[in-house]
């Protein structure tokens, strides 16, 4: 399902990821949508208010599992990363992904250490190198997080395990 401007409907549960991206300039957000839409449930927003908007109108917020915007959204310079931020309270788990021109790519890389961003890439005309990209940084994003789980298990089996050989000991 697409959704564009204010015209917000709660994606279709399918065992497809629910995306949302986010781009002032529809002919780029048209060839990301084409390019994803076979991978992705997707909800499209023109610029960071709607997307706010969008996102808090769901039924269940969480279900958004990657956001993708553009870097430079009209209204400033860094209204896209502003979004990530702001979006966190509101899908915590989501993968957050930025777009931009080449000229960010040191920005994005300090961005990563911080964990401001989990990802990003430069703009491509190429709907196939964006299909290509996004979906392998979700995959590496998606095992980040069963690896992180699995460690989590290990440590609570680890402290279960600590406290009986205590009372045996």
């Amino acid at each position: 399902m697409e959704n564009h401007n204010s015209d917000v409907k709660t994606p279709i549960l399918t065992k497809k990821p629910c995306m949302l991206l986010v781009d002032d300039d529809r002919k780029r957000l048209s060839l990301v949508e084409e390019a994803l839409g076979g991978d992705y449930e997707l909800l499209s927003a023109s610029g960071a208010t709607e997307a706010l908007s969008m996102v808090r109108a769901l039924p269940n917020p969480g279900d958004v599992q990657l956001i993708l915007t553009q870097f430079h959204l009209t209204g400033g310079t860094s209204q896209g990363l502003q979004l990530l931020d702001d979006l966190k309270t509101v899908v915590p788990k989501a993968m957050r992904m930025l777009i931009s021109s080449p000229n960010n790519a040191d920005v994005f890389r300090s961005l990563i250490k911080e964990s401001s961003i989990d990802a990003y890439f430069i703009e491509s005309a190429d709907a196939e190198g964006i299909e290509h990209r996004v979906s392998r940084e979700f995959e590496l994003f998606q095992e980040q997080i069963k690896s992180a789980n699995i460690v989590q298990a290990l440590e609570q089996k680890n402290q279960q395990l600590y406290k009986t050989l205590l009372l045996y000991t």
